[in-house]
């Protein structure tokens, strides 16, 4: 389904709009959900266009309208550059959407992978979101003994807004799922 949607987006990128566009466009977002139904922790997935714009997005194992498509931030340009740069079959580990507004930074990383037409030229990019839900409860029900306490540091030199991030700390009460604003660095203790 993805294939054949890429192959559509192909076209597309050409200023051809196929008359199965819109058909592909219902089977994937069929087939995303249905991904989404079947494997726990995905909260989103969306798949965009070369210049990042929403084309599918299916959220919680719902199709949002065409008018909600729309992210609420703008695109980083400069990280949207890198996705392009990627080689045919690569993952990539960002956020595509940066927001001036600190509250709304995601707990986690989204992997994004391009998709490439038989010439392997990127026409458009696949990403999945994950809130960390599944990881905040695996690790609230894991047996600890003599105290211990896990504490989970992301390390990311690349992205200074994000190196030293506390993303989960029993001592702190900090989960994967909640958003990172406020959350001190592990220098910042």
């Amino acid at each position: 389904v993805v294939r054949d949607f890429t192959d559509t987006l192909s076209l597309v990128a050409r200023g051809e709009l196929p008359s199965i566009y819109f058909d592909e466009i219902t089977r994937l977002n069929e087939f995303l959900t249905s991904i989404q139904h079947s494997v726990p922790g995905i909260d989103a997935v969306r798949v965009m266009d070369p210049a990042g714009v929403t084309l599918v997005k299916v959220k919680f194992g719902n199709q949002p309208t065409a008018g909600n498509l729309a992210a609420d931030s703008q695109v980083d340009v400069a990280f949207l550059n890198r996705i392009r740069n990627l080689k045919p079959h690569s993952l990539l580990y960002g956020e595509l959407y940066v927001s001036n507004d600190a509250s709304k930074q995601q707990p986690l990383l989204n992997p994004i992978v391009p998709l490439d037409n038989t010439n392997g030229e990127a026409v458009g990019f696949i990403a999945a979101e994950s809130f960390g839900d599944p990881l905040d409860h695996l690790l609230q029900v894991l047996p600890r003994s003599h105290n211990f306490q896990i504490e989970i540091v992301e390390l990311n030199p690349a992205n200074s807004e994000r190196h030293g991030l506390i993303l989960y700390s029993d001592s702190q009460n900090i989960l994967f799922n909640q958003k990172h604003s406020n959350t001190p660095k592990l220098w910042q203790q």
